[in-house]
């Protein structure tokens, strides 16, 4: 496949804001997703449409950055020490091995994960090595609010997922970091906006929109699957006035203010890196304000918090495999000794039977 005729889409947006929807439509764009798991969960019944592949070296480079997909590292990408500039080109190398796996023969390819707002920078590049294509980016962009009551439902029905998900606030922040980082990680590649309220109140005229940004064709049967078939209202769990945020958690205005700003980008048209941050540079930012620096040692405190669950939540994986394989070692030892006595048995069994026929003769 020649590279200049190639077409990469990262779907950008922080968890339970309507990436799995965005990404599904562009499946049915042409997009291929590579050997993607759609892997339906309660809380997200039509699927993920990830690639655990992409997934899994998300979660080791969140993890040598010293975080998780709920503690985003503090340091930056540049703030890397030798040593994880040697782990750093290991992981490159496997990246671009799994992206030349699924993705070297599609025309047009996608990527799904949250934590891509989070590790863009290290994407875009190894998209770049690898040359697979011109890249764009699609913000999927969701009430704060809306987020965090949907990742509080999440926590209580799985609370080993996401150990802080209790506490709205700490959700509110992990949404201004994600949509913060995402903007600031882009470069001169194209991006455009997606909704989710408009996702999901006209689908079929959002899809038809974000394809003619793409410069791909919308067919009926592509747009009116997506509406008809994949978006439901009733999957829309959460819904919030935009009033709410600044009613109930006061002392998070800022985040409210980032989300009037991205809600005000145009969806219509593209942008690039630059062109965007200074069109959010305020909010972005934040230069000369005043509580800029109480809003950093905010995130900073909080995700340390974070990072200690995270951490928690990874040694409890750790004894529950240790377990496991305990349990799998002894049931197997415990078979080897059951096999091992029926041979012992029939062996005797047959001894005796001999004895027998020869003291009758």
């Amino acid at each position: 496949m020649n590279s200049s005729s190639q077409q990469a889409v990262l779907v950008l947006g922080m968890h339970r804001s309507g990436t799995s929807a965005l990404t599904a439509g562009l499946e049915a764009l042409g997009f291929s997703l590579g050997q993607s798991a759609r892997k339906a969960a309660d809380g997200n019944e039509k699927g993920f449409f990830e690639n655990w592949d992409v997934v899994s070296l998300n979660n080791r480079l969140l993890r040598m950055m010293g975080g998780g997909w709920d503690a985003p590292p503090s340091k930056n990408w540049s703030e890397v020490n030798p040593d994880e500039v040697a782990t750093l080109a290991t992981l490159a190398a496997e990246a671009a091995d799994v992206l030349r796996r699924h993705y070297a023969d599609a025309p047009r390819w996608a990527l799904k994960d949250p934590r891509l707002c989070l590790t863009l920078p290290f994407w875009r590049a190894v998209i770049a090595s690898a040359d697979l294509g011109k890249l764009h980016c699609v913000h999927v962009i969701r009430s704060p609010l809306d987020v965090a009551l949907s990742q509080r439902q999440r926590h209580r029905d799985n609370p080993g997922f996401h150990i802080m998900g209790e506490d709205c606030r700490y959700t509110l922040l992990l949404w201004y970091v994600y949509h913060q980082r995402a903007v600031l990680g882009l470069s001169e590649e194209n991006s455009c906006f997606v909704r989710h309220a408009d996702m999901v109140e006209n689908p079929a005229s959002c899809l038809r929109q974000l394809a003619t940004l793409l410069g791909v064709s919308a067919g009926e049967q592509a747009s009116t699957w997506f509406a008809e078939e994949f978006v439901e209202q009733r999957l829309h769990h959460q819904r919030t006035s935009v009033p709410d945020l600044r009613e109930d958690f006061p002392s998070f205005g800022f985040v409210q203010d980032f989300h009037e700003a991205l809600h005000s980008v145009e969806t219509d048209r593209l942008f690039d890196g630059p062109t965007l941050r200074a069109r959010l540079h305020p909010q972005l930012v934040r230069a000369g304000m005043e509580d800029d620096a109480v809003i950093e040692d905010l995130i900073g405190v909080v995700f340390e918090a974070g990072a200690v669950a995270a951490g928690q939540r990874q040694k409890r994986v750790s004894e529950q495999r240790a377990r496991a394989h305990a349990l799998r070692e002894m049931t197997e030892a415990r078979d080897r000794l059951a096999s091992e006595l029926q041979a012992i048995q029939h062996s005797w069994v047959g001894k005796l039977a001999r004895l027998m026929r020869g003291a009758g003769r």
